[in-house]
C-alpha cells in the first residue's frame, strides 16, 4: 500500500476495502494498522475516492471508540483531503454508533472538530461542520452549546 505507483496503491486499497467489507468484525484486529495508511494515502488526489470508500467500509468492522487516536490523527492531517474524508467518515459513524459510546468519545472528537470548523479549506470546514451537526442531532442543543459557542459566527 505504500507503493509510489498509483495503480498498485489503488488496487491495494480496493483489496483492503473488499476485505473489510467481507470480513466485517473479523477484520477488527487489523484496523489500527490500516487506518493510518489509508489516511496517509488520501494525499494522492487519484486515490481519494477509494480511500474514502475504504474508511466507510470500516463502519461495520470497528467502533469509533477503538480507533479514537487514529481518527484524531486524521482530523489533524496535513493534507486537506485527509481532514475532509476523516470528518465525513466520522459524521457517518456518529449516525450509527450507540449513544453510550458517543458520550465517552464526544469530548475528544468535538474539541478537534471545533478546531477544524475554522479550517482555511472550505471542504474541510464543511465536513467538520457536518460532523458537528451529526453530534448535535444525536445529543441535542443543550449538550452541544458549550462546543458550538466556541465557533466563529
Amino acid at each position: 500500500m505504500s507503493d509510489s505507483n498509483i495503480v498498485v496503491s489503488q488496487t491495494s486499497i480496493k483489496v483492503i476495502s473488499n476485505l473489510i467489507k467481507g470480513l466485517k468484525k473479523d477484520y477488527e484486529p487489523y484496523v489500527k494498522d490500516t487506518v493510518p495508511l489509508v489516511i496517509a494515502k488520501l494525499r494522492d488526489r487519484k486515490l481519494e475516492a477509494d480511500c474514502c470508500a475504504c474508511l466507510d467500509n470500516l463502519l461495520e468492522s470497528v467502533s469509533i471508540e477503538d480507533i479514537l487516536d487514529e481518527i484524531l490523527a486524521g482530523l489533524n492531517d496535513k493534507g486537506p483531503a485527509g481532514r475532509k474524508c476523516t470528518a465525513a467518515f466520522l459524521e457517518k459513524a456518529i449516525l450509527v454508533t450507540y449513544i453510550d459510546v458517543l458520550t465517552r468519545v464526544a469530548p475528544s472528537y468535538l474539541a478537534q472538530l471545533v478546531k477544524n470548523a475554522d479550517d482555511t479549506n472550505s471542504e474541510c470546514r464543511d465536513a467538520a461542520l457536518g460532523a458537528l451537526g451529526a453530534f448535535k442531532g444525536r445529543f441535542g442543543e443543550s449538550y452541544m452549546s458549550k462546543y458550538l459557542s466556541e465557533l466563529n459566527p
